[in-house]
């Protein structure tokens, strides 16, 4: 049986190699508040979810009030980044985006980030090292973003354990960063553990 590890965040999974689940929770209201009636109101992400395969990963990102594409230039537009530490060391790839922005620390080498902004309802998917854009299939509706990445696009170079670890920074349109998840830390994604 595979669990999936949480560093910061609560987690669960079952089966033994991909495919295998996993599922983490974030608190709900704890977004940055907007102070000023002009600026739009924090998304609060709820909780980040998926399966690893074989052939692709699937992500889902749940809000506490439906979301729409970036694209859609609306006040609960979706922007922000997913981190993704392949290799598990915070030496390699870049320093995440929660160290820039100062809002937390995922302590991650970001070999891959996840480009929340929509492209004509696809997102960009960026391999730090290679330098190198893949445009990856997103699905707005509602509360949920589901994100299918293929493995083929999210190769690390010596990883071969299935294991990564990951952090999610969410804001608006027209705001800094609303919520990041885990609060603290990041998340693992792995089988067996």
């Amino acid at each position: 049986m595979a669990l999936v590890a949480a560093c910061g965040g609560d987690a669960t999974g079952p089966g033994t190699e991909p495919p295998f689940d996993f599922s983490f929770a974030d608190p709900a209201g704890d977004t940055v508040s907007a102070t000023a009636s002009s600026v739009p109101k924090g998304i609060d992400l709820l909780q980040v979810s998926g399966t690893v395969g074989p052939d692709e990963v699937r992500l889902v990102l749940e809000f506490a009030e439906p979301v729409v594409a970036w694209s859609a230039g609306a006040a609960n537009s979706l922007d922000g980044f997913v981190d993704f530490d392949l290799d598990e060391n915070p030496g390699t790839g870049i320093r995440d985006v929660s160290t820039e922005t100062g809002s937390g620390a995922f302590d991650l080498g970001a070999d891959f980030y996840l480009d929340l902004r929509d492209d004509s309802g696809r997102l960009w998917l960026v391999d730090v090292a290679e330098r190198r854009f893949s445009r990856v299939k997103a699905t707005f509706s509602g509360t949920q973003v589901e994100v299918t990445i293929p493995r083929s696009e999210l190769v690390a170079r010596n990883d071969a354990d299935n294991r990564f670890r990951m952090g999610v920074l969410v804001t608006a349109v027209g705001r800094p960063v609303t919520d990041v998840a885990p609060n603290a830390s990041h998340y693992v994604v792995a089988p067996g553990t």
